[in-house]
């Protein structure tokens, strides 16, 4: 049995991760998962104009965001969704 231990999983992407990877997916290509090396897609709320960076195979998530003035990402909160 090995004593290495395994990364620990991240529950989500990383609040200061999320303006180089939003950068990086108009860019292209899409970025890579931390956790599983998959692709990252952008979900899109289009009823709230704003998105999220989601990894396609484990799940993680960024924050929902939306592009403001000068390319700065203003963080969603949940409350301001409304149902979707």
């Amino acid at each position: 049995m090995s004593d290495v231990k395994k990364p620990e999983r991240l529950r989500a992407l990383p609040d200061a991760s999320i303006p180089d990877l939003w950068l990086s997916y108009r860019r292209g290509p899409a970025p890579k998962c931390p956790n599983e090396g998959a692709h990252i897609a952008l979900q899109v709320n289009s009823s709230a104009k704003c998105y999220r960076l989601v990894c396609i195979d484990c799940g993680i998530a960024s924050f929902w965001f939306a592009p403001g003035e000068g390319g700065a990402l203003e963080a969603i909160a949940d409350d301001e969704l409304g149902d979707y």
